[in-house]
């Protein structure tokens, strides 16, 4: 008889399989110059919408804020809801975001996070999600 922690810990390995993948979505980013301006491109599957997400905080921020049956977390917090952007991405599953950065000497050292997700997915709101990125103004 499989004890209960084996048991658990077998549902939960069969649950994160379930999960959809987060391997194939990608952001970058360039600049981050004050008075300047900070370059951000995304990658993912092409005709799927991308959701940006800057934060000067980094998470865990759980998921299910959005969709109660996503399980996982993100990365970065959600201080800043007026900043995230929504758009689709081209044929090649690509798209950009620039912003102007203000010459505000009151900024230096402050580090933007960001991540980007790709929805819709098949289980969930969300599909897949980048890495964080992050810059520290200056």
């Amino acid at each position: 008889m499989q004890s209960r922690s084996s048991l658990s810990a077998a549902v939960l390995a069969l649950a994160t399989l379930a999960l959809p993948s987060t391997a194939d979505v990608n952001l970058t980013r360039s600049g981050g110059a004050l008075g300047d301006t900070i370059t951000y491109q995304f990658q993912g599957d092409p005709g799927e919408f991308y959701i940006f997400v800057p934060a000067t905080s980094t998470g865990p921020t759980p998921l299910a804020v959005l969709d109660p049956n996503d399980l996982r977390t993100a990365d970065v917090g959600l201080e800043l809801l007026s900043y995230i952007k929504f758009g689709p991405l081209n044929g090649a599953g690509q798209a950009g975001l620039t912003l102007a950065l203000p010459a505000s000497p009151g900024l230096t050292g402050l580090v933007i996070h960001s991540q980007l997700f790709t929805a819709p997915g098949a289980l969930t709101l969300i599909d897949e999600i980048s890495d964080l990125n992050s810059v520290m103004l200056g």
